[in-house]
């Protein structure tokens, strides 16, 4: 199975083809390995609209890989920023449509958590960008598998310190983690900085994809992003 994994949640854009395969082994078991063939993360930002279909394009040649050879898609759903998650959804709905593969949608932040490769046990603030002064913000325990110890929530950074607790809870996880605990008034220390990597994304993709029964993998209608708030023209919409 090939993957395409799509992650274009904030200011980078990650990009990844795995394959996954199922070795059987001498003692009769089975084991999924996952392989990276290509991994690509840049700076997108404003260029997200005009680069992505074409860094899609370099990723799957160094891979080996035609659209045609695409198992499945897998995309961050969000949240973070508005105009790469719409580019990055969009890509990956055209994409599954076109090549009628099914497509996973993985929250960001839980991409953000399954990025930092902390140990089982652990527990992360991962946080995605939302506006100047404030981030979306979960916590995730690596039980294994990574799982939320709580709602997503929009958190103002002068607010940030107060979601840290006592308990080992002492890392936060993100694209700016260090401007984001500096700002707050929190010790560098604390900070994990590191963009959602897609090939986590395709790992994330792979279990969901690996624990459905095959006859309903279907493509969907239309995956649709999760951007946490309201865009700023309707917050300001009296309706």
């Amino acid at each position: 199975m090939r993957i395409l994994a799509i992650e274009t949640s904030g200011s980078y854009a990650s990009l990844a083809v795995v394959v996954v395969r199922e070795p059987h082994h001498p003692e009769g078991t089975r084991r999924e390995d996952t392989i990276l063939l290509a991994e690509r993360t840049y700076l997108a930002r404003r260029t997200i609209c005009s680069s992505l279909a074409g860094e899609i394009r370099g990723l799957l040649a160094v891979a080996g890989v035609v659209p045609q050879d695409l198992n499945a898609v897998a995309c961050s759903q969000g949240p973070g920023s508005f105009t790469s998650l719409r580019v990055g959804v969009a890509t990956a709905n055209a994409l599954a449509q076109a090549l009628k593969v099914p497509l996973v949608g993985v929250p960001a932040l839980q991409i953000v958590a399954a990025s930092t490769s902390l140990p089982a046990g652990s527990s992360v603030l991962a946080a995605s960008p939302s506006k100047r002064t404030e981030v979306f913000l979960q916590c995730w325990t690596n039980v294994p598998p990574w799982r939320p110890k709580g709602p997503m929530a929009p958190v103002d950074l002068a607010d940030l310190g107060g979601h840290f607790d006592s308990g080992g809870l002492c890392f936060l996880a993100g694209e700016k983690a260090r401007s984001w605990v500096l700002e707050a008034g929190l010790p560098e220390s604390v900070a994990l900085e590191l963009p959602p990597s897609a090939f986590s994304l395709a790992k994330l993709a792979r279990d969901v994809l690996l624990g459905v029964d095959p006859e309903s993998l279907v493509p969907p209608p239309y995956l649709l992003p999760l951007y946490g708030r309201l865009a700023q023209p309707e917050e300001r919409s009296p309706a």
